[in-house]
């Protein structure tokens, strides 16, 4: 049982940090790509993504955070 269990929550484990990285990958792609000089200046929009990332990213993360907060508070209230 106790080795069943150990599988079970390493295997989840990798689960969830694979699919972190799936998500930030891209994100870090967009990032990379507006500094590089000779991308940046043949897409010029490119370039002011690089200030708004770090807004982007944490309505992304906190958006879908909040709704699940407030799912779960009111599944804890109801």
């Amino acid at each position: 049982m106790s080795g069943e269990l150990l599988t079970s929550l390493f295997s989840f484990n990798v689960g969830v940090e694979v699919g972190q990285i799936l998500v930030i990958l891209p994100i870090l792609s967009v990032a990379w790509l507006a500094g590089r000089g000779r991308v940046a200046h043949r897409f010029p929009g490119l370039g002011r993504l690089r200030p708004a990332l770090p807004t982007v990213c944490s309505y992304a993360i906190g958006v879908p955070a909040a709704f699940w907060f407030l799912e779960r508070v009111t599944a804890l209230i109801l």
